[in-house]
């Protein structure tokens, strides 16, 4: 049975000065404990157009990530289903969303992990306010010249108004793509205070490779200037590197961390605990007991989670650091990183075969840690789906405006060998390729993945899939439905109905709290576990 939102809130007062009652209550500590944060202010509140991030992530009573569960999403807008999947799974216990909502109302995000007699759910409720003098913004990047393979580049950016002024506090998805064999291999999410974004990425092939930046309104409280996002893409055109084998450069460079380290050097006692896990990864369900392997058609998702035990929650407002070090040198170096949720993501898909560590460190005034995680490429296996594969989508014929409607991806080899423990990271954009919906779906046996949405308005979109192999399959490549087709998908929903508006929220905002104005570490905990209705409740079967 759903548990009302008024005994939710009351039940995170009391999850404040009696953890171990609220424990009773609202988890099974066996099972884990489900949290959703988001990089928004603690009423929930988000504007209309802009790009709204969810976290959600399954812990243990030390938050630890609990690794290799099912997730079922669910996001509700004025009572309509935006978008809905029972196809999430994550090994590392960590997973997020990234979503549009089209109109004012008030919304609801829940997450739900089966459990041996139930499942465990949370809930996450917020409202959209109309979207009032939204300023002009355009990306302005410095792009590098003279790119070579396996060295750094500086990739230097900054979301900026008509008058070319840094707009302060805005959040950056910054991905990198290869274009002989459309492969996405590396995903980010930056931001800025008040200056200026930058990385240094080391290409690890040569060829073209497309660098695509898409800037938003961070943490939109309502002193936050709001602008709708706004995108912009660069060919950089890399070429042969300069310097020969790994042996040779290892002699000129640090060699990476051997082994992966389980304590934080961590300075300020704030009762903050920090862990490091990857999708996919090898280990046990507890804690990451090896080191994890993944092959070279891998996508690796490594996450810096951060936790307070006292209030049992994630922390908000950190600022991080973080490289990756390959058998090449730098892969990644960014300090440009600071999350709103307590968990940053980094994705890095790597060919070169050897040990790759991340190197993260986390700061929030006299707060410090620094910790290191270490992950193999190795060579190829040889399973069953081998070789090129295939891609099916089906049902984006019938998707509507502000009505569900089903799509199905079905990957497969030749002759639908169902290519299965696989996963798709799927993009919905509008005609200008700006993103409205953003997930990660897996699947097991069947090799099909499956989610239902409510478009915003009609016109053209574009389904952006991307595939990929968490065990290493020698995939080269992935195709749409034939070895002609692309997997940039085009459709055009219908517009049968119109979303439902919340004429209150037109009228006048919602009073609450602004989280900025409360300095008080309890009462900013507080705020955290009420406005982010990260509330565990437990359904039986």
């Amino acid at each position: 049975m759903r548990v009302p939102t008024a005994v939710c809130l009351l039940l995170a007062l009391v999850a404040v000065s009696l953890p171990t009652s609220a424990q009773d209550h609202e988890h099974d500590m066996s099972e884990g404990m489900l949290l959703i944060m988001a990089d928004l202010p603690a009423d929930g509140r988000t504007v209309v157009g802009d790009l709204s991030h969810f976290q959600y992530v399954l812990l243990d009573p030390d938050g630890v990530p609990f690794v290799h569960h099912d997730f079922h999403v669910d996001v509700v807008l004025n009572g309509i289903s935006l978008y809905a999947t029972e196809s999430g799974h994550d090994y590392d216990g960590v997973g997020d969303i990234d979503i549009v909502f089209p109109v004012a109302g008030e919304y609801t995000v829940t997450v739900a992990v089966p459990i041996t007699d139930g499942e465990l759910v949370a809930t996450y409720e917020g409202y959209v306010v109309p979207a009032h003098g939204k300023e002009e913004a355009t990306i302005d990047a410095a792009w590098p010249s003279g790119v070579s393979a396996k060295t750094p580049a500086t990739f230097t950016y900054s979301v900026v108004d008509a008058d070319g002024t840094i707009i302060p506090h805005t959040d950056a998805l910054v991905q990198v793509r290869r274009i002989a064999d459309d492969f996405l291999v590396l995903e980010a999410h930056t931001h800025t205070h008040d200056d200026a974004m930058s990385f240094d990425y080391a290409f690890e092939k040569t060829g073209k490779h497309e660098v695509r930046i898409v800037g938003y309104t961070a943490f939109p409280d309502k002193s936050a200037t709001v602008f709708d996002p706004v995108v912009v893409k660069k060919v950089i055109d890399v070429t042969e590197a300069t310097y020969g084998t790994p042996l040779d450069l290892a002699q000129r460079t640090e060699r990476p961390i051997s082994g992966n380290s389980n304590e934080s050097h961590a300075h300020g006692g704030k009762g903050y605990v920090t862990h490091i896990t990857a999708d996919p990864v090898q280990g046990t369900k507890d804690r990451v007991a090896m080191k994890p392997t993944a092959g070279p058609f891998s996508q690796v998702r490594a996450s810096y989670v951060v936790y307070e035990t006292p209030n049992m929650t994630l922390v908000q407002h950190t600022n991080h650091v973080a490289k990756l070090t390959g058998p090449y040198g730098t892969v990644f170096e960014s300090s440009s990183l600071h999350e709103y949720d307590g968990v940053l993501t980094l994705m890095s898909a790597n060919q070169a075969l050897g040990d790759y560590t991340w190197e993260f460190s986390g700061q929030q005034g006299d707060w410090t840690d620094a910790k290191s995680y270490t992950y193999h490429v190795a060579p190829a296996n040889l399973p069953l789906q081998a070789g090129p594969q295939f891609i099916d989508v089906t049902g984006t014929e019938q998707l509507t405006v502000a009505a569900p409607r089903s799509v199905e991806f079905f990957v497969h080899g030749p002759g639908d060998v169902p290519f299965m423990h696989s996963e798709v990271a799927f993009e919905v954009q509008d005609e200008e390729g700006m993103p409205l919906l953003r997930h990660k779906l897996h699947t097991h046996a069947t090799g099909t993945f499956a989610f239902q949405a409510a478009m915003h308005t009609e016109g053209k979109h574009i389904l952006r899939v991307d595939p990929f192999d968490i065990h290493g399959s020698p995939t080269p490549v992935y195709y749409g439905k034939d070895l002609m087709s692309g997997r940039a998908l085009g459709f055009t929903p219908s517009a049968d109905k119109e979303w439902p508006v919340d004429d209150h929220l037109i009228a006048v905002e919602r009073v609450g709290p602004e989280i900025n104005a409360i300095p008080a570490p309890t009462v900013f905990a507080l705020l955290g576990l009420i406005g982010a209705a990260v509330i565990g409740t437990r359904r039986r079967e």
